[in-house]
């Protein structure tokens, strides 16, 4: 059997703001990159259709913008794996 970890209650205090710090961040993370992705998401169905395909029928572009939007969410979990290698 294992000695059990006992930690003082200093211990047990700056572990659990740790802890505290930690889901704040990650909420906080989660809710700016929730924000940018409704941004484009909505900037995509409205506007870039028009501004980066100009020549193109409305409804057209408008797909190609959104392509460009899913192509984000695809590359987006490739990212960190092809670039920890370098790193």
């Amino acid at each position: 059997m294992p000695p059990s970890l006992s930690l003082t209650p200093a211990e047990e205090a700056e572990r659990a703001g740790q802890l505290r710090r930690g889901a704040l961040s990650g909420l906080l993370g989660t809710a700016v990159e929730f924000y940018d992705f409704l941004v484009y998401g909505t900037v995509a169905a409205l506007v870039s259709g028009e501004l980066f395909f100009p020549g193109a029928d409305p409804a057209v572009g408008t797909v190609a913008a959104f392509g460009t939007f899913a192509a984000g969410y695809v590359a987006r979990p490739l990212g960190p794996c092809c670039c920890s290698r370098w790193a």
